[in-house]
């Protein structure tokens, strides 16, 4: 099921602040400690990264979904969190958010680098102005470092990807009951970049993000580094940076965001509105995450509001019964999967709407059965 109510505006507006402060600040990170020598160790940087991601997490979310990041986007497409129609708008924000931070954190530290490659004798477009270019692009070969081979880079980026992929998914999904309060997830998100950062950098600079990669590497190569803002002459920005966090080592389908449907129907006055917000309210206390769906020819219904009032995530199809408007349903069911990740809807039909089984359950198996039970 995906959801047609989105606004591809918002989508790209919070991917593009986003991504600019993920940049922004992580790479900003990176400077300082090359020019500076303002961060003493990997955890340091890896901790500001942590910060860039929460920062960004809870300043967009309202937004977009928050992934900053095309291999996060891509794993909601295919695991049917989001529509494939929405993928372009969020690699572009990506993409453009990424540039303009990277434009941004140049601006701040031109003249620190040009000075700093003075002092030390560093020609740009030499391999040995790897050591500002890092600054922007990642690059698991350095002068002075080991020689790291692409295989083991390429797998060392699937690898990372793969688990910050995995551990979203773990802390978003509703049905894992061990995962971290909505208000925290960000925080422990922005962590899990932080930590793979502080177990992977040492060997890859541990990109993840191809948007990330990319964009600040195109800035490097615009200002001067040129042949040098790219890893080697073999491709290995492109398979180890961009396809190998695409990649991630894993299936098709990381896992099935099935969500278990219960349809409450009865005549008016039957109760049913109250039930629901009863055993939402309960479900809610065993940590599950509920959305509910109300029903009725009219719109602007007292059912909606009443349930909003306790906190619930309430999605309305008004003008007509499930049946006759079945795409509007599958719709809201969709909408709850994605914007709250709900992995139990309850949904109160319309008390005229009583044959449910043949016009809502039968099309629900046979249309829409990996997603709904």
């Amino acid at each position: 099921i995906f959801m047609e109510k989105y606004s591809l505006r918002n989508d790209f507006l919070g991917e593009v602040i986003g991504s600019f402060i993920l940049v922004l600040f992580g790479t900003g990170s990176v400077a300082a400690a090359v020019l500076y020598d303002a961060h003493q160790s990997l955890f340091q940087i890896g901790m500001l990264w942590a910060f860039a991601v929460t920062f960004g997490i809870y300043m967009t979310r309202n937004l977009s979904n928050a992934h900053f990041n095309p291999a996060v986007s891509v794993a909601m497409v295919l695991t049917g969190r989001m529509s494939a129609k929405r993928l372009p708008t969020y690699i572009a924000g990506q993409f453009i958010g990424a540039l303009l931070g990277s434009l941004v954190m140049y601006g701040i530290y031109s003249s620190s680098i040009a000075q700093f490659e003075a002092k030390k004798n560093i020609v740009r477009g030499t391999f040995e102005s790897v050591a500002t270019a890092k600054m922007f692009g990642e690059y698991y070969n350095q002068p002075g470092g080991y020689n790291i081979s692409m295989p083991v880079a390429f797998a060392a980026e699937a690898l990372g990807t793969f688990l910050l992929v995995l551990i979203i998914f773990l802390f978003t999904e509703g049905a894992n009951v061990g995962r971290p309060s909505d208000n925290m997830a960000p925080v422990q998100i922005g962590l899990t970049v932080g930590s793979l950062l502080c177990l992977l950098a040492t060997i890859t600079q541990a990109g993840m993000n191809p948007t990330r990669d990319f964009a600040p590497r195109l800035v490097a190569w615009a200002f001067g580094w040129g042949s040098a803002a790219f890893p080697d002459a073999s491709g290995g920005f492109f398979w180890v940076y961009i396809l190998g966090p695409i990649v991630r080592l894993e299936e098709k389908r990381i896992m099935t965001n099935k969500t278990d449907l219960i349809l409450v129907g009865g005549f008016l006055g039957a109760g049913k509105t109250s039930l629901l917000w009863e055993v939402a309210k309960r479900l809610n206390e065993k940590g599950r995450k509920v959305g509910l769906i109300t029903n009725d020819q009219a719109s602007e219904l007292v059912d909606t509001s009443f349930l909003e009032t306790n906190n619930d995530i309430v999605e309305e199809v008004s003008g007509s019964c499930f049946c006759c408007n079945f795409g509007g349903f599958a719709n809201a069911i969709a909408h709850l999967q994605e914007a709250n990740n709900s992995d139990i809807i309850l949904a109160e039909p319309v008390g005229s709407c009583t044959d449910l089984s043949a016009t809502i359950m039968q099309p629900l198996k046979e249309k829409y059965n990996e997603q709904v039970n």
